[in-house]
């Protein structure tokens, strides 16, 4: 996106979005863990197409975690082959969203409203097994990005 059709996900003002745009673009991203907002990490993250994310609206909705780790078309990997369990898996969706979030691809309208992303990146589970994680994201109306899904 452009500077001037920049996509606020926060609901914050447009300068304020500017300053963050403009203070994320020009540091490294590197986050260690991020539990949500106040855990240290940075707030807000941007990237080279001028988009923004407010890591206090990330969320992972109710059940996707169940279905990573259940499913038996997921859960060989997600929970037996890189040992997560819903607390670990939570927090490293979140901190592969926030890390690889500058290479992110383009926004896509999504049918109904709304736009969605993706992110490519590997993800080290506890069990130490790394696998390319391939993470799609949804931005919904009131700025709230939630995960739709993950694929190895």
């Amino acid at each position: 996106m452009s500077w001037g059709r920049r996509r606020r996900w926060a609901g914050t003002s447009t300068a304020a979005t500017r300053t963050a745009a403009a203070a994320a673009a020009s540091v490294s991203v590197s986050v260690a863990s991020v539990d949500g907002a106040g855990s240290g990490g940075a707030r807000f993250v941007g990237n080279g197409a001028g988009a923004v994310l407010d890591t206090a609206r990330v969320t992972i909705p109710d059940g996707k975690l169940g279905y990573l780790l259940e499913n038996p078309s997921k859960s060989g990997i997600f929970s037996e082959s890189m040992g997560f369990n819903p607390v670990n898996l939570e927090t490293a969706l979140r901190n592969q969203l926030i890390s690889k979030f500058g290479s992110a691809s383009p926004e896509i309208p999504m049918q109904g409203g709304g736009t969605k992303f993706v992110v490519n990146g590997p993800i080290t589970g506890p069990s130490g097994q790394t696998w390319q994680i391939r993470t799609v994201w949804g931005v919904d109306a009131d700025g709230t990005v939630r995960l739709i899904t993950a694929t190895p």
